[in-house]
């Protein structure tokens, strides 16, 4: 019989999967809800589980086999960073998780995973986003009910705070006006790159507010 408690602001259950692993999941309740309603959260998986409608903590699939249909998924919803995201993950997560199956990444393998990216000398928002990028997808791992819940869980503290490795960096990070005409109007730069450069030196937007725009955005008056 599993548990049902409160961690934060959202109901935690904890039950055992067919293995004998022990597993602890948010249920996405919020702690001021009654707690019956958690419960019957863990009652559907318990049931879940005995009756084999969720696959156990041995997924055979792997990190990486599971990260290419992950990224082709994203592609299909048109999101620019997918490719990007999967060379990211292959570089600095595969080496470690890469061959091991979804369900047996253990958070205290995620946890020394971050503190050794850390100890790295990595940027903090490098590994920030990093870290991000690896919850992300096991969290869609959980969705597609490929395992029961997500290794992906740190410790207060265990991420960097949000700084620059070198912080006189972003003050003289600017382009001359010769580079921004270089980058507008040069023919070796692809359309689609020029039109993004040109958004964000003529606007001042960010990247995930130019991936955003769409051509019913436009104001033609």
């Amino acid at each position: 019989m599993g548990s049902v408690y409160k961690r934060g602001p959202f109901w935690w259950i904890a039950f055992k999967v067919p293995n004998g692993k022990r597993v602890l999941r948010s249920t996405g309740i919020s702690s001021s809800q009654p707690e019956r309603e958690a419960r019957a959260v863990l009652l559907q998986v318990e049931r879940e589980l005995e009756s084999g409608a969720r696959r156990d903590a041995n997924a055979a699939t792997t990190v990486a086999e599971y990260a290419a249909q992950w990224t082709e998924a994203r592609k299909a919803r048109k999101l620019m960073n997918a490719t990007r995201d999967l060379k990211r993950l292959r570089r600095h997560a595969f080496p470690v998780f890469g061959a091991k199956r979804l369900g047996v990444v253990a958070p205290r393998e995620v946890r020394a995973w971050v503190l050794s990216l850390r100890a790295a000398g990595w940027a903090p928002r490098t590994v920030r986003n990093l870290y991000g990028l690896l919850h992300r997808l096991f969290a869609d791992a959980v969705a597609d009910e490929l395992i029961i819940a997500s290794p992906a869980v740190l410790k207060k503290g265990d991420l960097p705070k949000k700084k620059d490795k070198d912080p006189k960096w972003r003050s003289s990070a600017k382009y001359k006006r010769e580079e921004v005409d270089a980058l507008l109007s040069h023919g070796g730069v692809p359309a689609d790159r020029r039109a993004t450069y040109a958004l964000a030196a003529l606007t001042g937007m960010r990247e995930g507010e130019i991936s955003a725009l769409r051509w019913n955005a436009i104001d033609y008056d």
